[in-house]
Parts: structure tokens; sequence; C-alpha cells
């Protein structure tokens, strides 16, 4: 703001000044022409009445009588001076300036000679200078006032609310929607504060609408995903119970035989400690099947992603079984990302579901983690080896409610629940053919920028 005000008064000054100069320039020219002018009349008036004086002395024989007035007349003039100057004859009178000097010449009538007038022209020389001195006085006074005006003006009227404005639009960029200017104005700038209020208050009551919102959409969010993970804990409710079958009739058997009578106490020791091998191995099963379906609030952490991609798998494992589909795994020793471990596991839980459901008369499921130093991510496939997806369908495959399974067999959820914990994780996760003939999702995820201490 002082660079505008100090420009703004540049301005006027030099624009004031300039006229002030250019205005005392023609007053100076034209006032000194028009007493130039008179000067010329005035010497020529005189000339003309001293040549016809002494014309008429000379005529009636007074020589010396002319000579005497034209002295007197010299004399009652004292700014000019009057003499007789022989041997110019001349037809009429003339006129010119020399030297500062303006000389009048006028010719006697049948004389041979002329009476010539000198007038100094000095007067006006210092006339000009006088009133070019006084317009740039009077142009500096002006200056002065105007920027003395221009400085409590740019302060006070502008400097002052232009720059609680300013301090203002800076908070609100800052994020600092809360307060108000108030500038109780009528002019512009009373007119431009209300319009920032009006905007900060609409800023500020679009971001709470937008937080709501937000929350909403995170609450929604985490209730598709716990429905998903129910509805998952469900289908994996019949492959669990087949795996808990074999233990269960261990237990049986190894019950009934320390049951009867007469075994052996060493006997009775071994079948206790299978029985106990055997509730250990379902307690395991069923720990992992409630870990994953108890809700919780999400929290990224450093993971290792080799280690929950192979306890996804062994989890699975027994819904492939029973679907006749044989699971395989391919990942090195860990690899971390910054994930939230039990998003994770539901992405992997739901993309191999979906293969597994994607061959209803079996086949192979392939799960293999890469990773990639040079672009700094990690790479995990889902591929089986079943029809694939139509081209046509690629396009709609993550959208919420779309699937291809028969009625009764799907959400359609899976799929979009892996899309969006995947964006919120900064990864991305793309669909393609798979070797094995299917399908092929990949999930890309950065690489861990915090490593789990050694």
């Amino acid at each position: 703001m002082k660079r505008v005000s100090t420009t703004l008064t540049l301005a006027v000054v030099a624009t004031t000044t300039l006229v002030l100069l250019a205005d005392a320039a023609l007053l100076a020219a034209r006032e000194s022409d028009q007493h130039e002018g008179d000067a010329r009349q005035a010497s020529l008036a005189l000339a003309g009445s001293v040549a016809r004086m002494v014309q008429a002395l000379a005529d009636a024989g007074h020589s010396e009588a002319a000579t005497g007035a034209l002295a007197a007349v010299a004399a009652e003039n004292p700014t000019v001076s009057i003499r007789w100057r022989p041997r110019m004859a001349l037809r009429r009178p003339d006129q010119f300036t020399e030297r500062g000097f303006l000389h009048t010449l006028v010719p006697v009538p049948g004389r041979r000679g002329s009476i010539a007038v000198e007038q100094s022209l000095r007067p006006l020389e210092r006339f000009r200078r006088r009133t070019l001195w006084g317009a740039l006085w009077m142009a500096a006074l002006l200056s002065i006032a105007s920027a003395l005006a221009i400085h409590v003006t740019s302060r006070f009227v502008i400097r002052r609310p232009l720059s609680s404005i300013l301090d203002r639009l800076q908070q609100i960029g800052a994020g600092q929607l809360a307060g108000r200017l108030g500038l109780a104005r009528s002019d512009e700038f009373g007119t431009i504060a209300r319009r920032v209020d009006e905007m900060s208050e609409a800023l500020m009551t679009a971001a709470v609408e937008r937080a709501a919102a937000e929350r909403d959409r995170a609450s929604a969010r985490a209730q598709v995903e716990h429905s998903n993970r129910l509805a998952t804990v469900g289908r994996l409710a019949a492959g669990m119970a087949h795996e808990l079958g074999s233990p269960l009739n261990v237990i049986l058997v190894r019950s009934r035989m320390i049951e009867r009578d007469g075994i052996p106490r060493s006997e009775q020791v071994v079948g206790a400690a299978q029985i106990a091998r055997q509730v250990d191995r379902m307690t395991s099963i069923l720990r992992q099947l409630l870990r994953y379906a108890r809700p919780r609030e999400p929290e990224r952490q450093s993971t290792d992603v080799s280690s929950l991609v192979l306890s996804t798998v062994e989890m699975l494992r027994p819904t492939a079984e029973m679907a006749g589909v044989r699971l395989g795994l391919f990942a090195p020793d860990a690899i971390e990302v910054f994930a939230d471990p039990g998003q994770l596991e539901q992405v992997l839980v739901n993309l191999v579901q979906n293969a597994i459901q994607a061959l209803p008369d079996g086949g192979d499921v392939r799960v293999s983690l890469e990773e990639d130093r040079l672009r700094e991510h990690v790479a995990i496939r889902v591929e089986d080896s079943g029809a694939g997806v139509d081209e046509a369908l690629r396009d709609h495959v993550f959208d919420p409610f779309f699937t291809t399974k028969k009625v009764g067999q799907g959400t359609g959820l899976g799929l979009s629940v892996v899309h969006g914990i995947v964006q919120q994780h900064g990864g991305s996760i793309t669909l393609d053919d798979s070797p094995l003939g299917g399908a092929c999702f990949e999930v890309r995820l950065p690489m861990s920028r915090h490593p789990s201490p050694a």
C-alpha cells in the first residue's frame, strides 16, 4: 500500500507541477507579448509626436528651439532615450529589437534625419522571471499540500481498511474462517469488507458441512466394511466348520478311549495330550475368525505384508478346499507397507474369496507378492483359472452393488470395499487377464516409510 500511495503522490505532484509551469509559461508569454505590443505603440506614438513637433519648429525657422524641445521631451520621459538621428532619411517608421532594447525610428518630413526612441525591454524579462518563479513556488506549495493530503487520505481512508481486508484474506487463506472484519463504512471498502465477511461465513458453513459429510461418509464406509466383514465371516463359517471337524473327531475318539476302564495310564496321558493339541488348533482357528470379524478403529502402522498374506491364505484355505480350489502362495520374506493390518487383511480376503467364487467347478487360485524398490511399491496379485471378466464389464467391477454372481451369492460390495480401502492407503488396483486363464487383480501399495525396529 505504501508503494501505491507513493506512486499516486508522485503522479499528482508531477502532474500539478507540469500544469502550473505550463500555465505560468503561457501567462508570461501572453503578458509579455501584450506589454511589448503596448511598448511598441507607445514608442511609436511618442516618436511620431516628437517628429511632428520638430518639423513644425524647423519649418518656422526655430531649429535651436527644436533641439531644446527635443531635450525637454527626453527629460520628461526618463525611461526612454529620445535622440535626433541625422542622415537617416526613412520613407516610413521602423521598429526592431536589439540587445534587449526596442528601437523606434520615425522620419521627419522634409529633413534628412529621424527621431530615434530607444526603450529597454529588461522589465519584460524581469516580469517573465517573476511569473515563472511564482509558478514554481506555487507548484511547490501545491505539491507539498497534495502530498500531505494524499498521505493522510491513503493512511486513514485507504491504507487502514485495505490492510485490514488483506490481513483478513490471509487469515481465510490460512484456514482461519472464524471472525469478521466489521468495517462500519458506507464506501466501497465497506462493501468489500461485507463481501469478505459473507465469503468467510459461507466458507465456514461449507467447511462444517463438508466435515459433517466426511464424517457421514467415513461412518457409512466403516459400516459397509463391517457389513462386508460379517458377510465374509458367514461364508468363512462353513469352511471353518469343516476345518473343525477333524480335531473334533480326534477329541471324541480320544475322550471315549480315556473313559474306558483298563486303559494304561501312559495311553491316557497320550490321549489327553492329543486332545489338548486339537483344542489349541480349534482355538487358533476360532481366534483367527473372531479377530477378523471384530470391529475396530483403523490404525495404520508398519505392517509385514508377507506375514499378513500368509496368515490370510491359511485362514481361507479350508474354504478353498471345500470348493475344490487349489490355493497357492508365492511371497518373499518380510516386506513392509504402512497400512492398517485389518483393512489390508479384508482386501486380501475379499479378493481371494472373489477368485474362489469364480471357480464353481474347482481350479487354481494363486496369491503372489512382489517388491519393486525402484518405484517404492509392493504389488499383491490374486489370480484365478476361471472364465475371467468380460472386457465390457471391467469398468464397473469396482462400482458398489455391481456383481456378476447369481442372486444370493454376493452383495456386490466386496470389490467396492477393496477399491475404497486401497485408495485410502494411497494405492491402486487394476484388473487384467491372468496367465492362468482367468482374472488377475493387482493391488499396488506404497512401501513403508516407517519400518519396524530391527
